[in-house]
């Protein structure tokens, strides 16, 4: 799950105008925004964002056994030869996105 932040005219309560805001999303859920101008921030529920992140993590889990034939069929050798790197590396790829996420929440 990506962090992605983009730029978006809204209107700011706080400055009582169309303002840039900022809103970072954690894959596809909003987990954060803030305006540029004045700097105030509008945060989702710490824990409702962790729960929407387990939700993903585990519909992941749900679908890698399909996603992983389909990788099988398609590239036979290369997914041979890149499965044992990438089943190594993959509970440090998935901590790093935990980390990540929690890092934006505070």
């Amino acid at each position: 799950m990506d962090i992605t932040k983009v730029n978006m005219d809204l209107f700011c309560e706080k400055c009582n105008e169309d303002t840039i805001h900022v809103i970072t999303y954690a894959g596809q859920k909003v987990i954060k925004a803030y305006c540029t101008k004045c700097h105030k921030e509008f945060h989702t529920n710490k824990d409702a964002a962790l729960a929407a992140y387990t939700d993903e993590v585990i519909n992941r889990i749900k679908t890698k056994p399909r996603r992983v034939k389909a990788e099988l069929q398609s590239h036979p050798v290369k997914s041979v030869i890149s499965m044992p790197a990438r089943l190594i590396t993959k509970f440090f790829r998935i901590e790093k996105e935990y980390k990540n996420i929690k890092k934006e929440l505070e």
